[in-house]
């Protein structure tokens, strides 16, 4: 029976006790906020560990694990504990590729079949050329075709990169497919984020230099930023530092397909339960593949924050960081998690509009990011050992990062900044939400457009029962904040409705004041469907 809904939204103004400063952390806790979120958002999203670090262009400032590298062992993550960083690993292939290119060993508008033993072509287009440029910034037409994720495998990597790139790109190979490994879009005209793109990006590499794509990334990369314990090949990384990585309940089917051999399959079919991946293998070095730790990465990071030096050694030159992070698509070709997009690298936006540089990655068992702000030379790194949504910790970190380790100059009292900053009057906002009817065992949540609100992604945030059967939550937000969220049961597929089973607008208000936002629920999305 369909529930009528009532839905009262009331915001009373009160100023309680004036302006406030909300005090971040003191000098023996920093990051308490951001610690606090990242042990809420392990239980909540199921993560069984997290290393995160933050840095500046001069070093590391803030380095720490939580939860987990390993569960059956009691093992705890820690910013040495080794996990896949999917396509994190593109930027290394990148680097590869301008380190060439400083060289004069190839040009970017060289088309990639100058360098190749074969020939590959778009097969609509088979007058037109693909170049090296095209591959870095996903325009070489190259698609992620049926057969991609299906060489990841448990055991002993069947084929070699050589062996993947024939099968895929030739139309005598295995794996070879008109319509999914191309799209119908001409060379240079379209984006098209490709995996296969960059595989062939690193078999170029291997051509060219005469070495093997993870020997060249080793000797010209890892070893001169003492990436030590990075490597495409998990063997190579002492046994006491490898994590392990998850999934959790009945999961993907790549992920089932991926189980730890001996892993109980009646405990995973059962769902609520954390099972453990193997150390796969894949063809497809060069787009992902590659095993590291938040410790070597923050070297790389470094790096690329310091024109291509860390330390005494420089891996790039200026001219070849200027082409990874200056824009290099038309930002009308884009999708919309995409801010612009170099040769190798992109830039995703924070609430404040403000760019931050680098590259995520997921793939079975694995979340990653490696990202930075040019304007505040503040870096991130996030590795976290389940394939989950990990894009709210983008602003989290960077939010806190910044309040915390970057000092706001004149200019930027006013400026976008400001919202991280100090010394901003900050204000009491209690959402207090009733609900007529609630399922048994429900919760209830707040997803919104602020950090302290979850970003828009996952559950949300969780509100607090009371005593008089409402749920709220307390929160400090800056002065003029503008707030759009929603109250859900976990999810958006749980949220609130209107009397027909409609999606309620976002709430919304202008911090402007010490505030309470009254809310009163009588049905919910998933109710109202049944």
């Amino acid at each position: 029976m369909h529930r009528p809904v009532l839905l009262i939204l009331g915001i009373c103004l009160l100023r309680l006790f004036g302006s406030q400063c909300w005090a971040q952390g003191d000098d023996k806790q920093p990051l308490r906020s951001l610690d606090d979120y990242l042990m809420m958002k392990l239980a909540r999203d199921h993560i069984p560990g997290l290393a995160a670090s933050i840095v500046r262009d001069d070093g590391v400032v803030w380095a720490k694990g939580y939860g987990h590298m390993n569960l059956a062992r009691g093992l705890s993550m820690t910013p040495q504990s080794v996990v896949g960083i999917a396509s994190v690993s593109k930027l290394f292939t990148a680097t590869a590729v301008l380190q060439l290119t400083e060289r004069k060993q190839l040009s970017l508008d060289d088309p990639i079949n100058r360098y190749l033993p074969f020939s590959i072509h778009n097969p609509d287009y088979p007058e037109v050329q693909i170049t090296i440029s095209q591959l870095l910034s996903h325009t070489s037409s190259i698609s992620n075709g049926p057969s991609l994720w299906r060489t990841y495998s448990c055991d002993k990597q069947k084929y070699s990169l050589k062996e993947w790139v024939r099968a895929y790109f030739l139309p005598e190979g295995e794996f070879y497919h008109k319509e999914g490994n191309f799209s119908r879009e001409r060379p240079g005209k379209a984006f098209l984020y490709s995996n296969a793109g960059y595989t062939l990006l690193a078999y170029v590499v291997e051509v060219v230099s005469g070495q093997a794509f993870e020997q060249y990334c080793r000797r010209n990369i890892f070893l001169p930023l003492d990436m030590r314990n990075t490597s495409f090949v998990i063997s190579d990384v002492p046994v006491e530092l490898r994590g392990q990585m998850y999934s959790y309940g009945y999961n993907m089917d790549l992920e089932r397909d991926l189980m730890e051999p001996g892993t109980d399959c009646g405990e995973v079919a059962n769902g609520d339960y954390f099972f453990p991946l193997c150390h796969y293998t894949t063809p497809t070095i060069g787009a992902s593949g590659l095993y590291s730790c938040s410790q070597d990465l923050t070297h790389f990071l470094i790096a690329l924050m310091n024109d291509g030096r860390w330390q005494k050694h420089v891996i790039l030159s200026t001219l070849s960081i200027e082409r990874l992070l200056t824009p290099n698509v038309d930002s009308h070709l884009l999708p919309g998690k995409f801010h612009a997009f170099g040769l190798g690298a992109y830039a995703m936006v924070l609430n404040n509009g403000a760019p931050v540089w680098g590259h995520t990655g997921a793939d079975p068992g694995m979340s990653t990011y490696m990202l930075f702000s040019p304007e505040t030379r503040i870096g991130a790194v996030v590795l976290a050992n389940r394939f989950v949504d990990i894009r709210d910790l983008i602003e989290w970190v960077f939010a806190e990062g910044v309040r915390e380790y970057w000092s706001l100059r004149p200019g930027d009292v006013n400026g976008r900044w400001k919202m991280y900053g100090k010394n901003h009057q900050e204000h009491r906002v209690e959402i207090r939400v009733t609900p007529n009817y609630l399922p048994g065992g429900s919760g209830l949540f707040i997803v919104g457009n602020h950090r302290f609100l979850g970003c828009w992604v996952g559950d949300g945030i969780p509100l607090i029962p009371q005593a008089d059967r409402s749920w709220a939550k307390t929160f400090w937000f800056p002065d003029s904040t503008m707030l759009a969220f929603k109250i859900t049961r976990g999810g958006m597929s749980r949220e609130a409705v209107t009397n027909d089973g409609m999606a309620l607008p976002d709430f919304s208000c202008i911090v402007t004041a010490d505030t309470t936002v009254c809310i009163k629920v009588e049905d919910w999305k998933d109710q109202a469907q049944q």
